[in-house]
């Protein structure tokens, strides 16, 4: 005798599949572009009735393209390289390499390189100046680059550089393969620039370091808009920040709030490398000191999110009186 007719179907879920893939990722902050996923049985039918299967994304570090590119790098023993950031178009991965010193002159030029799947390929080579740090930018699907430029040589007579930590830093915008010059602006000693995104807004703070005399200084907080009008600046000045031989700003997100640390490497006042590194909370468009911290010669600095809590991690280069 026949049975009623019954399904077969495998029993519960078995993979994850990937609809839309998530976009613009900072680290310590939510995805910009939420993934979208499927569930799927071992039969490959989407699990319709799951509603328990917890699924969390990460983003995992891959160092290959950072090693090879120091490996090319490094083969003249000479030049520095104070800063290597890839950045991904259109499925291609781009490096950058922030050129310092040739073992002559800062005037040397830095790096565009294209990541071929095995090897570094050059793309273009880029004009700059003791070249400290590259920054990626994406601002509504485009692609811009800041480059801190540190030191400007002015003369180079039997091998004596004279020049100025007053110089020009650059905003470069990453058209069809290539960075066309945006906008340059004005900064001193520039050791980093930090971007970050609070609600619909793009900042930018410059870690200035030293002006040629004095290494307390203004940092500077700028609303970044590429969208401006021909002829104004992308830049909006935000907010002078004092600060004391900046090196770094670290920007990281906790409950929502929106936090940036800056990273003091020396103290003129007291001549020495033990001087408080400071804590901001950005509130109401501003930056608002909050605490400061104990370090010495900070050299670095990095955080890291477990369940709730989120930790920050000091790296301290030195002593008080050498830095080392």
């Amino acid at each position: 005798a026949a049975s009623a007719p019954f399904r077969v179907a495998p029993r519960g879920s078995a993979r994850l599949t990937e609809i839309d893939p998530p976009g613009a990722a900072r680290g310590g902050e939510a995805f910009g572009t939420q993934p979208t996923v499927q569930i799927l049985d071992a039969g490959g039918n989407v699990v319709v009735d799951d509603n328990v299967t917890v699924v969390t994304a990460s983003i995992e570090k891959d160092d290959t393209i950072r090693m090879q590119a120091i490996a090319s790098l490094g083969m003249d023993g000479v030049t520095t390289v104070h800063d290597l950031a890839s950045f991904a178009v259109n499925g291609t991965t781009f490096v950058l390499a922030a050129l310092n010193y040739d073992g002559v002159t800062y005037a040397v030029s830095s790096t565009l390189y294209r990541w071929s799947g095995a090897a570094l390929v050059e793309v273009q080579s880029i004009p700059s100046n003791g070249a400290e740090d590259w920054e990626h930018v994406q601002v509504g699907g485009e692609h811009y680059l800041f480059l801190a430029n540190n030191f400007e040589v002015v003369s180079n007579v039997d091998g004596l550089l004279l020049g100025t930590y007053i110089t020009s830093s650059r905003i470069y915008h990453f058209v069809k393969g290539q960075l066309v010059l945006l906008e340059s602006f004005m900064t001193e000693g520039a050791k980093n620039i930090k971007s970050f995104r609070v609600g619909t807004s793009t900042f930018v703070v410059v870690a200035n370091n030293y002006n040629d005399t004095h290494t307390f200084i203004d940092s500077d907080l700028y609303r970044f808009h590429p969208d401006a009008p021909v002829g104004n600046s992308s830049l909006t000045w935000v907010q002078g920040i004092p600060t004391s031989s900046a090196v770094m700003w670290h920007h990281f997100m906790d409950r929502g709030a929106s936090w940036a640390l800056v990273a003091q490497e020396y103290s003129a006042m007291k001549q020495a490398y033990v001087v408080d590194s400071i804590l901001y909370r950005f509130i109401g468009g501003r930056m608002v000191a909050w605490q400061n911290v104990a370090t010495s010669s900070v050299k670095r600095i990095t955080s890291f999110h477990v369940d709730a809590r989120t930790f920050v991690v000091i790296a301290n280069a030195g002593d008080a009186a050498t830095g080392s």
